[in-house]
């Protein structure tokens, strides 16, 4: 779920940033050149424009190249999804939505492995008291399960 996510918030983000493009180059095309020279404050937000384009494509080029990674990988680049999308949700709502929505899937998918690894070990512990399993087992376990 958090890939297509992702995917989804990165062909947004392609979208917005033509949409910007082409109305960038749009406004060039009719609005005469001596006049956005002389009112530097009337092209700020032509620039904001071109700005938020190639912000919106970036953004978009990262969320697709996440997309290819595995899940353990894709869990290291949290807070660059998270970053990003905040920087999304600036530039163009949608994407970044989507993109935050990512991020709290990758989250939620946190919490619930910590609660596997909490029960698992607490079973442990259990079959240790009973005497079920050696406490050499129990560390050789406990040591796979926390991956140390």
């Amino acid at each position: 779920m958090t890939k297509k996510l992702l995917k989804t918030s990165g062909y947004i983000s392609f979208v917005m940033a033509g949409a910007y493009l082409f109305s960038f180059m749009l406004i060039h095309l009719c609005i005469p050149y001596y006049y956005l020279v002389e009112e530097f404050y009337g092209y700020m937000p032509i620039l904001l424009l071109a700005i938020c384009s190639l912000l919106s494509a970036f953004g978009g080029i990262i969320f697709l190249q996440y997309i290819r990674l595995d899940d353990d990988d894709l869990n290291t680049k949290k807070n660059y999804i998270f970053s990003w999308s905040i920087v999304l949700i600036l530039v163009c709502s949608i994407s970044g939505v989507f993109a935050l929505l990512a991020y709290l899937h990758l989250t939620e998918i946190n919490k619930d492995n910590k609660l596997k690894y909490i029960e698992e070990l607490k079973e442990l512990e259990k079959l240790r008291k009973k005497g079920i399993i050696t406490v050499e087992d129990f560390n050789k376990k406990k040591k796979k399960l926390l991956d140390i």
